[in-house]
């Protein structure tokens, strides 16, 4: 249970509900977990710009590191942090580039050079991970004569698994299957006018070799989403 105060948020739990920890982050408003609870990330509009948002470590309370972040909460998109499966890693969208951070040290990955960088991508909308692997898709639109596409990509060797074009291209969500078997691309596209939406799902088979690709269409148009059992 996380109860919010003006100097922090106070977490309790156990057999007796009792208090378990203080993390102090005047002004808190928000707060995220990651997927297996090792860390904490809060976020307050009263810290300094560069101290808004701050990860912490659950189990011993201990700050790892404060971040930059939106000062209103309605410029935000939360969760700014998306944790990979086992907590290894975080990441967070940049203009034009994906910081992705080792959870262990807190900096960002290495990249070829073994330098600490963001990964390069321009026109990056949004990113999902992989439920079961240390794996990230995301998706680009159309800039200039580029097409938009979707991309799989392994963290932290920065090796793209999988790349798929596509036209016409209005707007993306993906959806991860629970056991990473599958990627879910739901693709709303606009005719040459843009004048009409229409859309479709593209799976990704991550398991078959060179992973395959089916695109389904659905009789009934009005569906818009998907979801896996």
């Amino acid at each position: 249970l996380v109860c919010f105060h003006r100097l922090g948020i106070i977490l309790f739990g156990g057999p007796s509900w009792k208090k378990l920890m203080k993390f102090g982050h005047e002004g808190v408003k928000l707060v995220d977990f990651s997927p297996c609870e090792r860390f904490l990330v809060t976020w307050s509009p009263l810290s300094e710009a560069t101290q808004s948002v701050i990860v912490w470590n659950v189990a011993t309370g201990a700050k790892c590191r404060s971040f930059a972040g939106p000062k209103e909460i309605g410029q935000m998109v939360w969760p700014i942090f998306k944790f990979s499966h086992q907590d290894e890693y975080m990441a967070r969208l940049g203009e034009d580039c994906l910081h992705v951070y080792d959870t262990d040290t807190m900096k960002l990955i290495k990249d070829k050079t073994g330098k600490h960088t963001s990964i390069k991508i321009d026109g990056i909308k949004d990113f999902q991970w992989c439920p079961t692997e240390n794996r990230v898709a995301f998706w680009v639109p159309e800039i200039a004569n580029n097409p938009a596409r979707v991309t799989i990509m392994d963290l932290p060797t920065r090796e793209e698994v999988r790349q798929k074009n596509l036209f016409h291209l209005h707007d993306v969500i993906l959806f991860w299957h629970p056991q990473g078997d599958f990627l879910a691309v739901k693709v709303d596209r606009h005719t040459k006018t843009k004048k009409t939406i229409y859309t479709s799902f593209e799976l990704l088979r991550m398991r078959d070799r060179n992973v395959a690709i089916e695109v389904l269409e659905f009789e009934n148009k009005d569906i818009r989403t998907v979801a896996f059992a």
